[in-house]
């Protein structure tokens, strides 16, 4: 029984000396990682400013966590917050000493701001990248070796990349944009392929709405290319500069290409979607976006009860944008807002806008068969349309009559409001008469 006793006491002694050994390792290789950390932030020649945390915790599997890292630009603005984290590195290269991207092997971040500025080239101006050097003629002298700086589209780290619920803002030329609550997954453990799981709370900036999902991979080569899938929802084209436009449009779309010229192929739909004096409903449409130019193909939507095909393009930087539709069996009443009007129309529409001044003209012609207005029948009408600063006017308006043709230059639609005056009656001998109507 004492025998019994002293083996439990000897292995209880163990498992302790065994368990303080353990956190006095740790507490050993936290010094260490803050000694490294401090070192390496030191030297480094990559990341422009200053990055600092305020505590390291490390084990000896090589596993650190942190919290209260903080990078700052060279201005003192912060680039990257990171309330608490952790990351796993190659303990075999860290008691070597031989560190490099590939040391890391995971990094986890949590809640963290980031706050990103690309140039042109789609390079964040907070890190140094090498510039591609001139060749050299044999006879030449050699130059020592300068600071490998990271070349982002040449080394990418086998690591794993996560992102819980933190917030990112980027800007790029004159696009802002804006993402809350992302999840973010990278795994470029093959160093062959980057794969992307990105889900996103609302978005913001340039690009308002209410979430965004993207999945699909990146190949590494010295351009690297991107095979990405994305759904938007509940997006907000008024934010993008398409003024009034305050429907929500549901985009789903395939990024191909390089990093520096994407290319996307998708589809948009609206339940309903307003524009200038037009109501259309069940919006649905391909579109095409390369170097901040959106194009947009083969649009079916219903208008005023009647069918319309459009085509179009957008400008991201100016919010310029113009579009052409053919529209079939509009019902005039419901375009016009107004009972004494019934035919279906006809309508080759136009519209070009420009973002900036805020300014859209809408205009084209139309065309219709048998018909009435004030219960007085025609046997068709056609003319062309103007509509600027909310007044929609017609010209070369002729209705066809058992009489004759009656047309004028003053029928218009202000504030939902339809008038019509001026009209000219020409028999089928030719004369000519002024017609005086009063409408109300």
């Amino acid at each position: 029984m004492l025998k019994n006793k002293r083996w439990y006491l000897i292995i209880f002694v163990f498992l302790l000396l065994l368990v303080g050994g353990y956190f006095f390792l740790c507490a050993q290789a936290s010094k260490k990682v803050n000694v490294l950390f401090a070192d390496a932030m030191a030297k480094q020649r990559v990341l422009r400013g200053t990055v600092t945390v305020e505590e390291l915790q490390a084990d000896v599997w090589g596993r650190v966590s942190f919290k209260n890292l903080t990078w700052l630009d060279p201005e003192g603005e912060p680039v990257v917050f990171v309330p608490q984290g952790s990351f796993k590195v190659k303990t075999w290269d860290i008691l070597t000493r031989q560190i490099d991207l590939d040391t890391l092997e995971e990094l986890v971040l949590e809640r963290a701001f980031f706050s990103l500025d690309f140039n042109e080239r789609m390079q964040l101006d907070v890190v140094r990248y090498q510039e591609p050097q001139a060749v050299e003629s044999k006879e030449s002298e050699p130059k020592p070796k300068a600071f490998r700086n990271v070349q982002l589209d040449q080394r990418v780290p086998g690591l794993r990349l996560e992102l819980q619920h933190c917030t990112l803002s980027a800007q790029y030329k004159q696009r802002y944009f804006a993402l809350y609550d992302v999840n973010l997954l990278l795994d470029a453990s093959t160093k062959k392929q980057v794969l992307v799981q990105l889900t996103t709370g609302p978005l913001g900036g340039q690009l308002v709405g209410d979430r965004l999902s993207l999945n699909g991979q990146v190949l590494l080569a010295k351009q690297p290319q991107l095979e990405l899938d994305f759904t938007m929802e509940k997006v907000l084209p008024e934010a993008m500069g398409l003024r009034n436009v305050r429907n929500l449009a549901t985009a789903t779309g395939r990024v191909q290409g390089s990093w520096q010229e994407p290319q996307v192929e998708g589809t948009i739909s609206f339940e309903e979607l307003d524009i200038p004096a037009l109501h259309f409903n069940n919006v649905k449409g391909n579109y095409h976006y390369q170097d901040g130019k959106i194009s947009f193909e083969d649009v079916q939507a219903g208008l005023f009860g009647g069918y319309v095909n459009a085509w179009g393009v957008y400008y991201l930087d100016s919010r310029d944008y113009q579009l052409h539709a053919v529209a079939k069996k509009v019902m005039a009443s419901l375009a016009a807002r107004s009972t004494k009007i019934n035919c279906k129309v006809d309508l080759d529409l136009h519209m070009d806008a420009k973002g900036r001044q805020k300014q859209v003209h809408t205009y084209g012609s139309f065309a219709a068969g048998k018909g009435s207005y004030m219960l007085i029948p025609f046997e068709g009408l056609r003319g062309e349309f103007d509509d600027h600063n909310k007044e929609l006017k017609f010209t070369n308006v002729v209705v066809k009559t058992f009489l004759g043709d009656i047309t004028t230059d003053a029928f218009q639609i202000v504030d939902g409001q339809l008038t019509i005056s001026n009209l000219s009656l020409k028999d089928r001998d030719g004369k000519k008469m002024e017609l005086d109507i009063y409408n109300k």
